[in-house]
């Protein structure tokens, strides 16, 4: 061929680290006559030829959603076209001139020999919903009508589709053959439903759902209100209460104006199913009944008595993030949210991970090896992962020894917010301010400020990145006259003195903006400039230290956040944001006066401020003296 269109139907189930290979030619002289996959850490549609790359194109992906495209090639004009989705991708091509017969035409497996070289890593996890390869280039009005669901009855230049997969195909290894609706490929995404089958109060499942990235459900047609009648019938055994309810909706009563508003925005319900239209008091929520003769109605139930199952929509796909694995580890840093037909929901790796409900807490599994997995240290029955938990990891690489304890969180809060210990979110700026804002408190522990590194020495000054002194700013404050005698020849005074230095051995946390809330105090641990005083002559000058405290000073944007750290603590280079120390002094020194020409004259009595290590480790500079 010189020219050749293939359209297909792609949802992606679990993507693969390398490749996902849609279709893999192979002719005796080149494994790779023609190969199209996807690089899914990427985003991008490639077609190779050889080893040269034919064409790319970023396009949107993910898991779990039904892709709709068609890809024109020809090799005589040099240029290709991708129809994806509602976009669409031009570009030029300079290799093959053809695609030659006589090979073997693979869907889902990458070949790096005649029908073989197989690897799971350059597979397709997922379905194809339809498979079109035509011998010449279809038209835009062709592209678009299979795109759109609008299947063109234009049939010439067939090479091969999916007519007569019993006769045509053969299927080997996992892979198997079954219907599946072209309204189901083509309809608008309306979210996904979710069955969590423990009972529980009513805000206990509004707080679930929303920990989740989700909203407890209400239906508001019929149509929705049978879909949850399909969904939920196999959990009546499990849920139903002594009323004959399943499942808590997101709908709650007003007493005074004996109506029934959507939990999730206020709004009156316009659609109902209610079994009785006499309102109850005291029962303020509404249940889903699952009774004969009753099943789908409405029923009053109680908000904070009556314990039901929970059903939470969601508008996108939950992506669970895990932290707090080393960088070396197999299990994957990203789960994704699905439901199951009768038991508790799973979380699928992009990969080839897992994590599953098992019989009494929940696993973690890697699936290219079933030895390696984690299990979770459960603190009360029915538990979810969401929140921090210590786990028991075993034959993972962030440990050498076979089983290990690890405390990981699991959480859905997006960037710029802080994960509670219960898995519930708070904006990252309340962390460590002093202020209780997770439900748990948890967002007020270990607010260590500072991080030292093991070989961090308190006696050693820092040093420049060209091994040149420290500098360290010094800022005088005179801020009251106490006593000054000419007789005695004496003066005292108070003063506030600031040093400001940096201490790229350091790694600050959780910095604020106001300096007064980033207080380290005298810790021991860490360096700070020893000075001494003396006046004109060199005489020693008595001082009396009122208050000495450390803050830091946040001068720079925090660092990248990264999943190996358990919290989500922003850290901030020690070398781009000031350490600064406020010292409260009484300073009481001798002047030598000069009182010949008193009182026509200025006097000048001078204090001097020294490094006790000497100016070949420290520089002290001076910002100014300012009496206030």
């Amino acid at each position: 061929m010189t020219v050749y269109s293939l359209c297909m139907y792609l949802k992606t189930i679990r993507a693969r680290d390398n490749y996902d290979t849609t279709i893999s030619y192979a002719v005796p002289d080149n494994f790779n006559e023609l190969y199209l996959g996807f690089s899914f850490p990427a985003g991008t549609f490639e077609v190779w030829y050889d080893y040269d790359l034919v064409s790319r194109a970023h396009v949107p992906n993910g898991l779990h959603k039904w892709w709709r495209f068609c890809y024109v090639q020809d090799m005589k004009e040099k240029m290709f076209t991708l129809y994806w989705n509602d976009r669409i991708f031009n570009g030029t091509i300079t290799t093959p001139e053809k695609i030659r017969g006589g090979g073997i035409f693979i869907l889902g497996q990458d070949q790096d020999d005649m029908n073989g070289g197989f690897s799971v890593s350059q597979s397709f996890g997922g379905l194809i919903g339809d498979f079109r390869l035509y011998d010449r280039d279809i038209s835009k009005e062709e592209a678009m009508d299979f795109i759109g669901c609008s299947l063109s009855n234009q049939k010439t230049g067939i090479l091969i589709d999916f007519s007569d997969i019993s006769s045509h195909w053969t299927l080997e290894g996992s892979v198997y053959a079954k219907d599946v609706l072209l309204t189901d490929i083509c309809k608008e995404n309306t979210g996904l439903l979710v069955m969590f089958p423990e009972p529980r109060l009513f805000e206990d499942s509004v707080a679930l759902c929303s920990n989740l990235d989700g909203s407890i459900y209400a239906p508001a047609t019929p149509e929705e209100n049978r879909n949850i009648l399909e969904y939920v019938s196999s959990y009546v055994s499990d849920c139903k209460d002594g009323s004959g309810n399943v499942i808590h909706l997101g709908v709650r009563g007003d007493k005074e104006t004996e109506s029934y508003y959507y939990y999730n925005n206020g709004s009156q319900i316009g659609y109902h199913n209610l079994s009785s239209q006499n309102f109850i008091d005291g029962f303020h929520c509404m249940g889903y009944l699952m009774t004969t003769g009753n099943d789908g109605k409405w029923y009053q139930s109680r908000c904070e008595v009556d314990q039901l199952c929970t059903l939470c929509h969601f508008n996108d796909i939950s992506h669970l993030k895990v932290r707090g694995l080393c960088a070396d580890s197999l299990f994957e840093s990203t789960f994704l949210l699905r439901r199951t037909a009768d038991g508790k929901p799973k979380f699928q790796g992009f990969y080839y991970s897992l994590l599953q409900w098992l019989d009494y807490t929940w696993e973690m599994t890697y699936l290219l090896d079933r030895n390696i997995n984690a299990t979770m240290i459960a603190t009360r029955p029915n538990q979810y992962p969401l929140g921090r938990h210590d786990w028991i990891v075993r034959g993972d690489l962030c440990s050498l020894e076979v089983e290990s304890y690890l405390p990981l969180v699991f959480t859905l809060c997006k960037n710029g917010e802080f994960t509670c210990d219960d898995g519930s979110c708070v904006n990252i700026g309340q962390r460590c301010d002093s202020l209780f804002d997770c439900p748990d408190l948890s967002d007020e522990l270990d607010c260590r400020l500072v991080k030292f590194p093991d070989s961090y020495a308190p006696e050693l000054p820092p040093q420049q990145t060209d091994r040149s002194a420290v500098i360290v700013g010094v800022t005088t404050n005179i801020t009251a006259i106490r006593t000054f005698s000419l007789l005695e020849l004496m003066i005292a005074f108070d003063t506030v003195v600031s040093f400001r230095w940096k201490d790229a051995r350091l790694t600050f946390s959780n910095l604020k903006e106001n300096i007064e809330m980033n207080l380290i105090g005298k810790d021991t641990k860490l360096w700070h400039p020893e000075v001494f005083y003396e006046e004109g002559s060199g005489s020693k000058v008595d001082t009396i230290e009122r208050i000495t405290q450390i803050y830091a000073q946040r001068d720079a944007l925090p660092l990248p956040d990264s999943y190996i750290r358990l919290k989500e603590d922003e850290q901030y280079k020690g070398g781009e944001n000031d350490l600064v120390e406020i010292r409260t002094l009484t300073v009481k020194s001798n002047c030598l006066f000069d009182l010949s020409m008193y009182p026509f004259d200025v006097q000048v009595c001078q204090l001097l401020i020294r490094s006790a290590l000497g100016a070949r480790s420290v520089q002290l500079n001076t910002t100014g003296v300012n009496y206030v």
